[in-house]
């Protein structure tokens, strides 16, 4: 009886040892798998650190075209009220008629002055 035991202990530790094997190798493919997703989270913590690259990047440019931006934007004030204090059309047209009656009255003084001259040169 005690051999039966023995047998019967023998065929349960076979099967327990079957059973581990098959235990050990699902917990083998696991791991793989594992390993494999820890590549794949790698490649993708790689990407993101480029992306991070890229948009730190893109940030920096960002920043540059809205500083030359405000720049552009002063400029343009400045050059608008600049623009805004210069002579208008009317401004020159006024200055031309001025400048055309100084005219007038300069040459009407120097006939003047001149038929004065002729007259008391006689």
């Amino acid at each position: 009886m005690s051999e039966k035991i023995l047998l019967q202990i023998l065929d349960e530790i076979q099967v327990m040892k079957g059973e581990q094997k098959q235990t050990n190798q699902r917990l083998d493919g696991m791991d793989k798998r594992l390993d494999s997703m820890d590549q794949r989270f790698d490649a993708i913590y790689q990407r993101l650190d480029v992306m991070d690259q890229r948009f730190e990047r893109m940030e920096e440019k960002t920043d540059a075209v809205q500083e030359q931006t405000a720049k552009i934007s002063e400029f343009h004030a400045e050059i608008i009220e600049k623009l805004n204090n210069k002579a208008t059309k009317d401004d020159f047209n006024y200055l031309k008629e001025i400048v055309f009656r100084h005219d007038e009255e300069i040459y009407k003084i120097k006939s003047h002055y001149q038929s004065v001259n002729e007259s008391s040169d006689y």
